[in-house]
C-alpha cells in the first residue's frame, strides 16, 4: 500500500492515533502513533504535516480555521511544492550519513473534490476521520467545514516524516531571548561568546549552537540556503548522540555533548541556481565596499558573511532605514558574528573554525573516521565588514 492507503486504513480502522503537537503560521503537526498493521519502511511514530494550499492568489486573509482560536494561513500550491523539493533535496545531498533534516516518507495533496487517497472522497470527510482518532480534541468541525465551505478550492498538503521528540531552538535559547522586538537587541549571545573567545564548550547551549552553524555551512555547501532559520526552525532531540566528544576518557556520557540537531521547514529554501544568483548578489554589493574582496566558497569566513549579508539585505527597509517588522527573529545568528558597526568579529570566526574542526573530528570518530572537513583559509578583518546601507 501507498502511505495514502496507509493512513486512510489506520483512520478507518482505528488503528492510528493522533496527538497533537504544535502549529505554525501556516502548518500543524501532529504526532501519529499506529497501533498495528504500521508499514514496514518507516519508524514506529511519524510526524504528520498539515499545510493548507490555495493554487489561485494567496491573500493575506485567506486561512484555514481549525478551532476558535487556531487558525493557520494558507499557502500558494507552488511553496509546497518547493519545500517537498528543498527537503529531498538536502536529503538526498547529505554528507557521513548525518541528516540535516527529516527524511519525507510521503508528500501529497488531499482535494475537495478528488484525492489521492482511494476511498476517502473528499477533504470534509478526511477531516471527519481525523477528528475520531485525534486523542488531543484540537480539531472543531464547525470551524474546519464552515473554512471548506467558503473556499472550495481549499486544499490540504501533507507531508509525512519521522516523529522526534525535540526541543525548539526558542526553548534552548529562552535565557538569551529579550522581550525586545526589536533586530540586533532580541537576542543576547553573550554566553555563547564567552565560550567561543575561550576555545572552549562548557555547557550544552554553545555545543548546540556549533552543531546549528556546522549545519547551516554544510546546507550552504549543498547549494542551499534556508532563508527562514529562526529559532522555532531548529529542532534538538537531547537524547541523540552524534559526536565522540559526548564520551569522557572512562567511557562515561558527558552531558554537554549531547542532543541532535535537525533544520525544518524548507518553504522559503533556496537551492541550485537560485541559490547562485543570491550569492552572486550579495558578493557584487560586497565588492562594492571592498572592491579587494574575492570571494571563496570554501572559506567558512565568507559563508558566515554571505548569510550575513543576506539577513541585512532582505530585512532591510531604505526608505525607513530600519530593519524590517519581525527581522528580529533572524537576529540571534546576526548578533553572534557581527558587532554594533556591522564588521565581522574575526576572533569569533577564528575560534568558530577551531570548535568546528573539533566537533567534525568527533563526527568522525563516532562514524568510524569518515572524511568529513573543514575548508578555511585565513581571515582578513578588511575582507569581512559591511555596510547596513546595501
Amino acid at each position: 500500500m501507498t502511505m495514502p492507503d496507509y493512513l486512510y486504513d489506520g483512520i478507518m480502522n482505528k488503528t492510528v492515533y493522533f496527538t497533537y503537537v504544535d502549529s505554525g503560521s501556516y502548518s500543524i503537526g501532529y504526532k501519529m502513533e499506529f497501533m498495528r498493521n504500521k508499514p514496514d519502511h518507516v519508524t514506529d511514530v511519524l510526524f504528520l504535516k498539515m499545510i493548507p494550499l490555495y493554487d489561485i492568489k494567496c491573500e493575506d486573509n485567506v486561512f484555514f480555521k481549525f478551532n476558535l482560536n487556531l487558525k493557520i494561513y494558507s499557502s500558494p500550491l507552488l511553496f509546497f511544492e518547493d519545500e517537498v523539493k528543498a527537503q529531498n533535496y538536502v536529503n538526498e545531498k547529505k554528507s557521513n550519513n548525518m541528516n540535516i533534516g527529516l527524511p519525507i516518507y510521503d508528500s501529497f495533496i488531499i482535494e475537495n473534490e478528488n484525492t489521492c487517497f482511494t476511498n476517502l472522497l473528499n477533504l470534509s470527510y478526511f477531516f471527519k476521520c481525523l477528528q475520531m482518532m485525534e486523542i488531543t480534541d484540537i480539531l472543531d468541525p464547525e470551524y474546519i467545514f464552515q473554512t471548506i465551505n467558503i473556499y472550495r478550492e481549499m486544499k490540504l498538503g501533507i507531508i509525512i516524516m519521522p516523529y522526534i521528540d525535540c526541543i525548539s531552538g526558542y526553548k534552548l535559547y529562552r535565557p538569551c531571548i529579550s522581550s525586545t522586538r526589536i533586530f540586533g537587541s532580541f537576542f543576547n549571545p553573550s554566553l555563547l561568546i564567552d565560550d567561543i573567545e575561550n576555545k572552549e564548550i562548557k555547557s550544552n547551549d554553545t555545543f548546540i549552537f556549533i552543531q546549528v552553524i556546522h549545519h547551516i555551512i554544510q546546507l550552504y555547501k549543498m547549494k542551499c540556503i534556508h532563508e527562514d532559520l529562526h529559532l522555532g526552525n531548529f529542532i534538538i532531540n537531547r537524547d541523540e548522540i552524534i559526536t565522540n566528544q559526548a564520551f569522557d576518557k572512562e567511557g562515561k556520557i558527558n552531558p554537554i555533548f549531547m542532543g541532535r540537531v535537525y533544520i525544518i521547514d524548507y518553504g522559503n529554501t533556496c537551492i541550485k541556481d537560485n541559490f547562485d544568483k543570491e550569492v552572486k548578489r550579495c558578493v557584487i554589493r560586497k565588492n562594492k565596499i571592498n572592491k579587494d574582496f574575492s570571494y571563496d566558497p570554501t572559506n567558512i569566513a565568507h559563508i558566515i558573511e554571505i548569510i550575513g549579508r543576506k539577513i541585512v539585505y532582505d530585512g532591510y527597509n531604505h526608505e525607513t532605514k530600519q530593519m524590517t517588522m519581525e527581522w528580529y527573529l533572524y537576529d540571534w545568528f546576526f548578533n553572534v558574528f557581527f558587532d554594533k558597526n556591522i564588521q565581522i568579529k574575526t576572533n569569533i570566526m577564528d575560534n568558530l573554525i577551531f570548535l568546528l574542526k573539533d566537533f567534525i573530528r568527533g563526527v568522525n570518530e563516532l562514524n568510524n573516521g569518515l572524511e568529513y572537513t573543514v575548508e578555511s583559509t585565513p581571515i582578513k578583518p578588511s575582507l569581512c565588514c559591511f555596510s547596513l546601507l546595501i
